[in-house]
């Protein structure tokens, strides 16, 4: 939720237009501040309860660290929020979660991403995923897909395509791709780069154009390995699309996918990217043998398996 430059340059919410750097975009929340610190100037004189200090909580809430119907704060919590990392009903922020999600990182069902369309485009584009021991991800995925002309490898937010390239350019993957992503222009940049790869290669890999919130698998049960890189944190509906993994992996089936830890998970109010939260969404969809691999200095990969029956 949805990045691949690692396939974190996949835009999860579709939107592929270019937009102009403004500095005033890396201050969503400023004029809204600005007014509603005004307004607590007279805010002694009202019926409604109302909180102006650095930990504050009340209808409405004005401060450091906020909660209430209304919250304004470098922190907030509220149906409407607004501040530098806010999560509400309707959330404005520099890091926003929200179902209507207004931000420079904004994750929700309904989420605008102002200046970092074109950049979460060419993000990592020149990332690597060739195995080079320890815990890359193609020596994780080698094991499940290893020689297997039957093996079907889904790579959700797929972004530029390059987890998939780089399984192709393996000698041990003789299997096929499923490519999903929400946006075209990175399906289409994907496509672009694949003259490299012989033509019999480049067949084998499908591409389809989904937002991940709608996604299921075509033929339940009959996945070897499923992907999702560099994007979980970024998805309100992580724990239903877990579940739609879950269902579309055969029996013994591997499941990939990446979580950021502390302190880079507090970017993402609400995205439970704990470790603890992430292992309790996997055992709620079904999943066993949860693994955590390091892997860079902002990702870990978690590895699951689904159970043979």
């Amino acid at each position: 939720m949805a990045r691949s430059p690692g396939n974190e340059d996949s835009d999860q919410s579709g939107t592929t237009a270019k937009k102009p750097f403004r500095l005033l975009y890396l201050f969503p929340a400023l004029p809204v501040l600005l007014i509603t610190f005004g307004v607590a100037a007279y805010a002694g004189t009202w019926p409604l309860p109302f909180s102006v200090d650095l930990l504050s909580s009340g209808m409405v809430s004005v401060g450091g660290l906020t909660a209430g119907f209304v919250s304004v704060g470098f922190a907030s919590t509220g149906l409407i929020s607004f501040g530098v990392f806010s999560s509400g009903l309707i959330s404005i922020g520099v890091f926003s979660t929200g179902t209507l999600a207004i931000g420079i990182w904004a994750a929700g069902r309904y989420a605008t991403v102002p200046i970092l369309v074109s950049f979460w485009q060419r993000k990592f584009a020149g990332k690597a995923y060739r195995a080079e021991g320890g815990y890359e991800v193609l020596d994780i995925l080698k094991p499940a897909l290893d020689k297997k002309p039957e093996a079907l490898f889904y790579d959700l937010a797929c972004g530029s395509g390059n987890l998939s390239r780089g399984l192709m350019q393996t000698e041990w993957f003789i299997g096929e791709v499923r490519a999903v992503d929400a946006s075209q222009t990175m399906l289409t940049t994907f496509q672009d780069g694949l003259d490299e790869l012989p033509a019999d290669k480049r067949a084998r890999i499908t591409f389809r154009l989904q937002d991940l919130r709608n996604w299921k698998p075509e033929v339940p049960e009959r996945a070897t390995a499923v992907a999702l890189l560099e994007v979980s944190e970024m998805i309100s509906f992580l724990p239903e699309l877990l579940r739609e993994t879950y269902a579309a992996l055969s029996p013994g089936g591997t499941l990939v996918l990446t979580r950021s830890p502390a302190p880079f998970s507090w970017y993402f109010p609400g995205s439970r990217q704990s470790r603890k939260g992430i292992a309790d969404m996997l055992n709620t969809a079904g999943y066993s043998d949860i693994e955590f691999r390091p892997w860079t200095w902002r990702y870990e990969f978690v590895v699951a398996r689904k159970l043979d029956t």
